[in-house]
């Protein structure tokens, strides 16, 4: 068995990797995809992504997502037919052996593959936390919307940046140059766009979507505080969810945060339904 490690995977390893998730969510019921991109990661020079080949065919994957030096989410899959031959261990200690300065490493699965894997958690001295969040997805049928003069959506600018960042920290709770990350990646990159909603002139919501896969995945959602309850997010969403029928053909996605109620009846409301539950494994000591 070969493992290459990578900072940024070539458009041939991203196809390979894309095949390899949609093998695996066939064969264990799940829904989550896993991001393909280094942009986030606090450090662009550490490797983000450990691939592991069996007479060039892709076999393995490990994903490391940190957009913070203190938590490191970590994404692992394995082709259904050669599991149980030490390919997920081996990237576990490759990757731990290049990379051994994170301080809180979580390993990001679902319900249905827990389910179906429950003596994992033994195995590799593993306990579930408590944090975990639903994915919702919604088919393509578009919403009527009662126009709003006061306010304007769009796709964000460079010189939106600074406002969606400075609401989406205090949103998110996260630091100011993490948020400024979030907001300014999708702008400048590809098969990504922040959506903005302005009300004279002022940035007061944004969404961010993702194109990368077979659907629009919605994320970075947030309203500035003071607007919040008044219909500013569902607006935004509505209109973004109507402009991409018209510009692809891809259902729609979306995660949020079990314990966020108030969020998941939004989403309910404007036609979401929950698909799948994602965990996070940490070791136990």
């Amino acid at each position: 068995m070969n493992i290459l490690s990578t900072t940024i995977l070539t458009e041939t390893q991203k196809n390979e990797v894309i095949d390899l998730i949609s093998t695996c969510q066939d064969f264990d019921g799940t829904h989550s995809d896993i991001y393909l991109s280094n942009e986030y990661n606090f450090d662009k020079d550490m490797p983000a992504f450990f691939l592991a080949y069996k007479q060039n065919q892709l076999v393995g994957f490990l994903s490391n997502y940190a957009d913070e030096i203190d938590d490191a989410e970590i994404s692992l899959i394995v082709h259904p037919n050669f599991r149980r031959r030490g390919i997920a261990s081996e990237l576990i200690k490759i990757f731990e052996k290049e990379i051994n300065y994170l301080k809180n490493i979580y390993f990001k699965t679902e319900y249905n593959f827990i389910k179906s894997n429950r003596g994992l958690l033994d195995k590799w001295n593993l306990k579930i936390d408590e944090d975990k969040d639903i994915i919702l997805e919604r088919d393509r049928e578009k919403y009527e919307i009662e126009k709003n003069p006061l306010w304007e959506v769009k796709k964000a600018s460079l010189q939106d940046v600074d406002a969606i960042a400075e609401f989406q920290s205090k949103s998110f709770d996260m630091p100011i140059d993490v948020s400024l990350r979030y907001a300014k990646e999708p702008i400048v990159g590809e098969n990504k766009d922040v959506y903005i909603l302005k009300e004279n002139g002022k940035v007061i919501a944004s969404c961010s979507v993702d194109y990368s896969y077979n659907s629009n995945y919605l994320f970075g959602f947030a309203t500035l505080e003071e607007k919040r309850g008044k219909g500013v997010g569902s607006y935004l969403i509505k209109n973004i969810i109507n402009y991409l029928i018209d510009t692809n053909k891809e259902p729609f996605q979306i995660m949020v945060k079990e314990d966020n109620f108030g969020a998941r009846k939004l989403y309910e409301r404007l036609g979401f339904k929950e698909v799948s539950t994602v965990m996070y494994l940490k070791y136990a000591n």
